[in-house]
């Protein structure tokens, strides 16, 4: 058999000849003949079989003879040719590679070589450096040869292509172009395989795709309204719509402009508005009276009040420029309005979208790993490789509760000859570090810890059990023990999590070695943080009067400022809505006649001097004197209105007083109210008395009706036309009305100028960013001195400011997996210099409001998932401690190749009252769609899941210890309705899957609802929820669900199931 031959071959190849054959190709590789060289490789590079069948065996024999070497006995000079052909074959690939960089297939053999080599090592140094090196330098040439490769087979397809537009010059809110689109959004797939050409490139490509991710359900909604507006019913998927929408009135707050808004509840009668996620403070509102010609967008102002908005009524903060906050009243205030709200949570994109306009190529932080996708990682900057590490708090617990305990049950003793080992511990040098028993922690964890603790950006995946945010806490506490490294600036370590309820449970599982903690956002529900959180600290500080003199002098200035620039606008604004209910005040009689210089005013100004009679002279003139009657053409949907416009009039002037204190609604007593020479509320109520809500004794309700109705009219006489008018007198009815009307126009311009002119005048806007930074810097002064900032990744990216000036370097990110990659870069700084991710890509993963974004667009991908997809090295968790063997047994190997079970899961009693510790119950009862809602309900399992768990109850377990799981919220709602029913339930917590991943409870009862007889089971097709729902349980799973329809629809899935 010739040589060339033998790279054919099929049949086994010794051992000892392999190692020839190999130092052969190398020994022809020195050839000086580069024609015959460039020939011979060409035949090597195409031998597939030969590396397939015969190489690889090779280097796996050579690893398993080599890691053993030192337990038995071998000849040395074969243990010296075996290293040899290590050597050879890394001189091989690099010829190879460097002859055929395109087409050479060296990765899975790198692979390999690297993990080879790294295991003959792990004993003692056999393979040089210098072979170590070269051999990563392989990899690494790999990896930029398969990225370019990628790119520009991108380039061809048209993947990549330059925008329209800076992405930076973009609104964050929409536009009408933006809902009445003529061809498709510029958008550009998020880059899963691969790198990006540069910074902006990846920020133009996260900010447009999330941007359209709440855009287009708007867009989408919106056109099939126009569609269906002429049919009876309209129910449209992506939008919420409100009829008969109305602007009561306006007052400019501190953040802008807020309407009180009232919409026509008949249609919304069967709403509950105590659990409905209708008009959630933040949401976003777009409002029309033309069939979206014309619109402006708002969102929901101030705290979501339930009591209200069954009575149709809302707080609305206008979205609108600077330069445009007071042009909402050149809308026609007295139409009525469609209003369409999106179900994409408008605040979670605000604060992202801003935060990535505001990045640029200098500033973005990781570059090299985030944009390039490079997988050697080196080292945060702060550390050096003499840089010793002190870990004697392995020596000690952490208690806490739930899952991140599980390692601390072991009992530790006291050990000083441990303790000195501890005590300085050279981390770059792998070789100095203790072993994982040393540091109480198995060995996935022991090598995650130190992969985090050494790497810029450390990934690290814990499948369900696995103790992932037990392991972030060893970090974190590893971190702070040795804060003197990286801590010289004191900048505090930042923790982002997705949920509030992750972030409560991190927090309060770092008391016990840390007390200078920091919880930024409202919502947090650990009674052990709350003096740790933001609100409290600046409040006690404030009452201790512990706040810096001029940052409180410089924010009582801004609030008191604001207040009385705001005070005299709200002032101009009750005049304003009040010319839609009575007639005009005396005063506008002066006003009109300089803007419209009519001679027929003169004979006003002249004569009719007391207000009372102006009044009744306009009245009679208008035709509204007490012998008329008034038609029965105003309609039962307006009387409401005017009704509830009414009761807010009445309640007016309380809220403008009240609103005075407002901008000190954050304040104690310590700051003092302001009592200065402001207009008082007794003098207001004279000044409205005076002009408006008293101003005519004639004007009865039936005839205030019938004024409303007239002003509706958009039949305005023109300027010149009245300027013609010599007696007004000798109009007729219409014409009189259409005059009058042009009058209350003219007198609203002068208000609105006046109030145009103020916000100029005294720096609205100004004022209020200089509050804000002034707010920013008594942040800073309260959290300067703090170890540990914890943030949601919403609050992050709203807090921004903040972050940016607290300048952290270290970033730990929890639920790393189940979060938009955008919202993670937001929670960076331009100082960051070590990342921390920890999650799970098979458990959750982000969930975008457009479909077609997720799955076409790979919106779905997070950062955490994108890097592991382009071959970062990543840690994985691997012996779980939650739920015992015949549940585990569930994931492997479905979602997880590898899982072992913790000893401890194996002392599980059974279930008592049941046979068995794993039940999937199979049935054919159909699911029923929830009103005013896309959810389903099964009631059939409701029942079941419902007895079940008061079965459960009866056998002694606690309530505690069961919950129920639902895979949808409308089945939620039903089983919560159902547990009503029974006493003995209460305390046993029902909720969805998705609120519950990073839990666990003794028995799960889980209902999956779907079942059909078109076989649509939705996101039961989802692998990564399936995954959450079955890794729940400790000791007893009992699923109920039409499994025979699901293993029919999904059989690659719910077949093995």
């Amino acid at each position: 058999m010739g040589f060339l031959q033998l790279l054919e071959t099929d049949v086994e190849i010794k051992d000892y000849l392999m190692a020839d054959i190999i130092s052969a190709l190398v020994k022809v590789c020195e050839s000086d003949s580069r024609e015959l060289l460039i020939q011979f490789l060409t035949k090597v590079n195409s031998a597939k079989k030969f590396f397939l069948l015969h190489v690889i065996p090779f280097i796996e024999k050579i690893k398993d003879r080599l890691r053993t070497s030192s337990l038995i006995h071998h000849s040395r000079d074969d243990d010296e040719k075996y290293l040899k052909s290590i050597e050879n074959l890394v001189f091989l690939l690099r010829k190879l590679q460097i002859t055929f960089p395109k087409t050479s297939d060296v990765s899975s053999l790198t692979t390999l070589l690297l993990s080879a080599t790294d295991q003959i090592n792990h004993k003692s140094q056999l393979i040089s450096t210098e072979i170590l090196s070269l051999l990563k330098q392989i990899q690494d040439e790999d990896n930029l040869i398969r990225i370019n490769c990628i790119m520009d087979s991108k380039k061809k397809d048209g993947e990549i292509s330059q925008p329209p537009n800076d992405f930076r010059s973009i609104s964050i809110i929409p536009t009408y172009d933006d809902i009445h689109i003529e061809e498709k959004p510029f958008l550009r797939k998020n880059l899963i395989d691969g790198k990006y050409e540069d910074v902006d490139h990846y920020l133009d490509v996260q900010f447009r795709l999330l941007r359209e991710d709440f855009v287009r359900p708007l867009r989408i909604g919106i056109s099939e309204f126009l569609k269906q507006r002429h049919k009876k019913e309209t129910r449209i998927n992506d939008v919420l719509i409100y009829y008969d929408v109305r602007i009561l009135n306006t007052e400019l707050k501190e953040s802008g402009l807020v309407c009180k808004c009232s919409f026509n509840i008949s249609p919304l009668r069967r709403v509950r508005w105590q659990v409905s996620k209708r008009l959630m403070a933040g949401s976003l509102l777009c409002l029309s009276s033309d069939n979206f010609k014309t619109m402006f967008f708002g969102t929901v102002y101030g705290k979501r009040k339930p009591e209200q908005l069954e009575k149709g009524l809302f707080d609305l903060l206008l979205e609108v420029s600077n330069t445009g906050v007071l042009d909402i009243f050149y809308i026609s205030s007295s139409n009525t309005m469609v209003m369409i709200e999106s179900q994409a949570y408008f605040e979670a994109y605000r604060h992202n979208l801003i935060g990535l306009q505001q990045f640029s190529t200098e500033n973005f932080p990781l570059k090299d790993h985030i944009i390039d996708v490079r997988s050697d990682i080196l080292p945060p900057n702060y550390l050096r490789d003499y840089t010793c590490y002190n870990l004697t708090h392995f020596m000690n617990p952490i208690m806490q509760g739930n899952e991140n305990n599980f390692n601390d049950n072991r009992s530790i003793k006291f050990d000083s000859a441990l303790e000195r080992k501890l005590q300085n511990v050279v981390i770059m040098n792998e070789r100095a570090w203790p072993s994982f028993d040393d540091l109480n922690l198995d060995e996935s964890q022991f090598e995650a810890l130190r992969g985090a603790l050494t790497r810029r950006l450390a990934i690290i995946q814990g499948p369900p059990g696995t103790g992932k945010t037990f392991v972030g806490l060893r970090i974190v506490q590893t971190l702070l023990k040795n804060s003197h490294y990286w801590n010289q600036t004191d900048s505090p370590i930042l923790i982002v999590c997705y949920t509030n309820h992750a972030l409560d449970q991190f927090l309060e599982g770092m008391l016990p070695f840390c007390d200078s903690i920091i919880r930024i956002g409202g919502r947090c529900q650990s009674e052990a943080l709350q003096e740790k959180c933001l609100n409290y600290t600046r409040e006690l500080r404030r009452r201790k009067r512990l706040t810096p003199d001029y940052l409180h002098h410089g924010i009582r200035d801004c609030k008191t400022n604001l207040y009385t620039l705001t005070s005299y606008l709200n002032r101009n604004l009750l005049r304003i809505y009040a010319t839609r209910k009575k007639l005009l005040p005396l005063e506008a009689i002066d006003i009109i006649n300089d803007r419209l210089d009519c001679e027929f005013f003169r004979y006003f100004i002249n004569n009719f001097r007391e207000t009372q009679s102006f009044l009744k002279l306009v009245q009679l003139w208008l035709g509204l004197d007490t012998s008329m009657t008034v038609d029965d053409q105003i309609e039962t949907n307006s009387v409401e209105n005017e009704e509830i416009e009414d009761q807010i009039d009445e309640e007016q002037l309380e809220e403008v007083e009240d609103s005075r204190f407002d901008y000190f609604s954050d304040e104690d007593e310590s700051f003092d109210k302001i009592n200065d020479d402001k207009t008082s509320k007794k003098d207001l109520e004279e000044l409205i008395k005076l002009e408006f809500f008293d101003n005519s004794p004639f004007m009865t309700e039936q005839f205030s009706k019938y004024f409303r109705k007239m002003l509706k009219s958009e039949n305005i006489m023109s300027v010149e036309e009245a300027r013609g008018v010599k007696n007004i007198n000798s109009l007729n009815i219409e014409d009189r009305w259409r005059l009058y009307r042009l009058w209350v126009k003219t007198y609203v311009e002068h208000l609105n100028q006046e109030m145009h002119e103020s916000l100029n005048t005294y720096d609205y806007f100004g004022l209020k960013s200089r509050l804000n930074a002034l707010v920013v810097e008594e942040n800073m002064d309260i959290i300067k001195n703090c170890k540990v900032i914890g943030i949601t990744t919403t609050g992050a990216a709203k807090y921004r400011d903040l972050l940016i000036a607290m300048k952290p370097k270290i970033v730990v990110v929890e639920e790393a997996a189940e979060v938009l990659e955008s919202h993670i870069i937001t929670s960076l700084t331009p100082k960051t210099e070590h990342l921390i991710l920890i999650g799970d890509h098979m458990q959750l993963k982000p969930n975008p409001t457009v479909y077609e974004l997720a799955v076409k667009y790979n919106l779905s991908v997070s950062l955490f998932e994108r890097m592991i997809k382009n071959g970062l090295p990543y840690f994985q968790l691997k012996l779980q401690h939650r739920m015992r063997p015949c549940i585990s047994d569930l994931l492997v190997p479905l979602f997880y190749k590898e899982l072992k079970d913790h000893p401890s899961v194996l002392k599980y009693k059974e279930v008592k009252g049941v046979a068995k510790s794993l039940y999937f119950i199979d049935h054919n009862q159909w699911e029923k769609m929830v009103s005013d809602s896309k959810s389903r309900s099964n009631l059939h399992e409701c029942e079941f899941v419902v007895r079940l768990s008061l079965y459960l109850v009866m056998q002694g377990y606690k309530q505690s210890q069961i919950t129920i799981l639902a895979m949808y919220s409308g089945q939620l709602f039903a089983i919560k309705n159902a547990m009503k029913r029974y006493s003995e339930l209460a305390g046993v917590r029902a909720t969805v899957v998705d609120n519950f991943q990073g839990e666990e409870n003794d028995i799960i009862i889980l209902s999956f609802v779907r079942s059909n007889v078109e076989g649509d089971i939705g996101f039961l097709k989802v692998g990564n929820r399936i995954n959450v729902s079955l890794s729940r349980a400790k000791m007893g799973l009992y699923a109920i669900g039409n499994f025979t329809k699901m293993a029919e629809v999904d059989d690659s899935m719910w077949r093995p199931l």
